[in-house]
């Protein structure tokens, strides 16, 4: 998979490299989307979509982010593959699961996910977002890390699964609602500004 992902991450219109620190940040990568994965199952273990599913408009805004954000990654990894611009591909996983999961909403709603009552609206809606990630997740991983995909696809539950095998699922599809520029233009600057605290604070 770790090999698969370098043919991705090359511009093979340049010169094309490999050692062993390319292989290592490569490495890094595979780590970051194991782990990820592992958070979103970790924390769905409860959840019945067929029961625990909350619609759109009951979300709370930093969930309504965290969708837009998913669709602007299905919509980029599109567009990369169409354009055969395949290192493109590894750019936008790296910052969707590095910055906008990892460092951003996954870190903060773990007060939701640890503190609120387990039935709760607000619970049932973190991880109502954390199971169209995971799914989105695993389905995008498929034609590159095929077999990271069906190893985090045989460890769901159940009835999280729609398929037999990750390899069979459909490509992810962008739900109209999930598409906000308003509310991307909004964070923006929400982001900057948690930014400039983080750096503050840091030293202190």
């Amino acid at each position: 998979d770790i090999l698969r992902l370098w043919a991705a991450s090359v511009d093979y219109k340049n010169d094309i490299k490999i050692g062993n620190n390319i292989i290592g940040q490569l490495s890094e990568i595979f780590k970051k989307t194991r782990n990820t994965a592992r958070f979103l199952m970790g924390n769905l273990f409860d959840f019945d979509p067929k029961k625990d599913y909350v619609e759109y408009k009951d979300l709370e805004i930093i969930d309504k982010f965290a969708l837009s954000r998913l669709a602007k990654l299905i919509k980029s990894v599109d567009e990369a593959f169409v354009g055969y611009e395949f290192y493109k591909y590894f750019q936008y996983l790296q910052n969707f699961a590095s910055c906008d999961l990892s460092s951003f909403y996954l870190d903060i709603v773990k007060d939701r996910l640890y503190t609120k009552g387990k039935k709760s609206l607000s619970r049932r809606a973190c991880q109502s977002v954390m199971y169209e990630i995971l799914h989105t997740l695993v389905r995008i991983l498929v034609p590159v890390m095929p077999h990271q995909a069906e190893d985090i696809w045989m460890n769901m539950n159940d009835n999280h699964k729609d398929e037999i095998s990750a390899l069979l699922t459909s490509w992810p599809e962008i739900k109209p609602e999930w598409e906000n520029d308003e509310l991307d233009e909004e964070f923006s600057s929400l982001l900057k500004t948690r930014e400039v605290v983080a750096r503050a604070i840091e030293p202190l």
